[in-house]
C-alpha cells in the first residue's frame, strides 16, 4: 500500500487518537468509580447507623452506671494491681531441680523410654513425679520401678498393674511420691 497522507497530518491524526483514548479511558475510570461508590453506598449508610446507634447505647449505659464511667479508670488499675500483688505474695515459686529430674534419669534403664515428666504437689502437700513413658519389655519396667523405688528420696511408687498386660513396647504411668 502507498502511503498517501502528508507527515503533517500523521502526526495530527496520532494526537488526536491519542486524546481520544485518554478520553475513553478516563470515561471508563469515572464510571467505574461512580459506580463503585453508589454500590458502596448501602454499607456507609447502614455502618454510620450502628455506630450513631452504638454511641446511643454507651451514653446510655455510662448514665446507669456512673461507677464505671472512664473518670475514676486509674482507681481501678491501682486496686487491681494490688489484688494481683495479692495474689502474687500468696503464690510460693515451685522450682524444679536437677534433684528431681536426675531421679528419673538415674533410675532409667537401657529398655526404658520417657514422653513426659511432670512434677506437681497434691492437696495433702506431697510432692509427686509423675512418668510417662515406653518400656520395650516387662522386665526393664519392673527395673526402672525396683531403681526408683529403692532410691533414698523416694517414699513411695505407684506402677499400674495394667501396664503390665503388653510383653513389648508397653506404654506405662508411673507415679512417685517424694521425701
Amino acid at each position: 500500500m502507498i502511503n498517501v497522507l502528508p507527515q503533517n497530518e500523521k502526526i495530527v491524526l496520532h494526537k488526536e487518537y491519542i486524546i481520544r483514548l485518554i478520553t475513553v479511558c478516563l470515561f471508563i475510570f469515572s464510571a467505574f468509580s461512580f459506580s463503585i461508590s453508589f454500590l458502596l453506598m448501602p454499607a456507609y449508610t447502614v455502618s454510620k447507623n450502628k455506630v450513631s446507634t452504638l454511641e446511643i447505647q454507651l451514653q446510655k449505659y455510662n448514665d446507669l452506671n456512673p461507677e464505671n464511667s472512664g473518670n475514676n479508670l486509674s482507681s481501678i488499675i491501682t486496686e487491681i494491681n494490688q489484688k494481683l500483688d495479692l495474689l502474687d505474695k500468696n503464690l510460693q515459686p515451685k522450682n524444679i531441680t536437677e534433684d528431681v529430674i536426675g531421679l528419673a534419669l538415674s533410675a532409667k534403664s537401657n529398655g526404658i523410654k520417657f514422653s513426659n515428666l511432670s512434677y506437681f504437689t497434691t492437696l495433702e502437700g506431697k510432692r509427686t513425679l509423675q512418668i510417662n513413658g515406653q518400656a520395650t519389655d516387662r522386665t526393664s519396667l519392673r527395673a526402672f520401678e525396683d531403681a526408683l523405688r529403692n532410691d533414698s528420696r523416694v517414699e513411695s511408687t505407684n506402677l499400674p498393674v495394667s501396664n503390665f498386660t503388653k510383653r513389648t513396647n508397653i506404654d506405662f504411668s508411673l507415679a512417685a511420691i517424694l521425701k
